[in-house]
């Protein structure tokens, strides 16, 4: 699979081909994630509820990843620093896979974004 090289394209890519990368969180803590999540930072308009702090197993669906990339999740709560997680490959190939990790979730609203890279 060939990377994008970034400095070539002169447009947005709004609605990638189907044969680009794609990484979706799929559950957080065993609730499922919606499709199109919203990722309010207000509350009551949260995607997902947890009562307290504590760590969480995420569930990542990929497509199109090649099992030597890095895929990571970025949890950031409002005045905090963000952490990053790295996540685990535990099955599938690069057409589509899962990955799988813990997160410490803190006190309060967070946000989780993952990201695909290669190394």
């Amino acid at each position: 699979m060939a990377s994008v090289d970034t400095a070539t394209l002169t447009q947005a890519d709004v609605w990638p081909a189907a044969s680009r990368p794609r990484i979706d969180v799929v559950s957080l803590g065993g609730q499922a994630v919606g499709t199109d999540p919203r990722a309010s930072m207000s509350i009551g308009e949260t995607d997902l509820a947890f009562t307290g702090a504590g760590s969480q197993h995420i569930v990542v669906h990929a497509s199109n990843v090649p099992a030597e990339w890095i895929v990571k999740a970025r949890v950031i709560s409002r005045g905090a620093n963000a952490q990053f997680v790295d996540l685990a490959m535990t099955s599938g190939d690069v057409s589509s896979s899962t990955w799988e990790g813990d997160v410490n979730l803190p006190e309060g609203i967070t946000a989780i974004q993952v990201r695909a890279a290669k190394p």
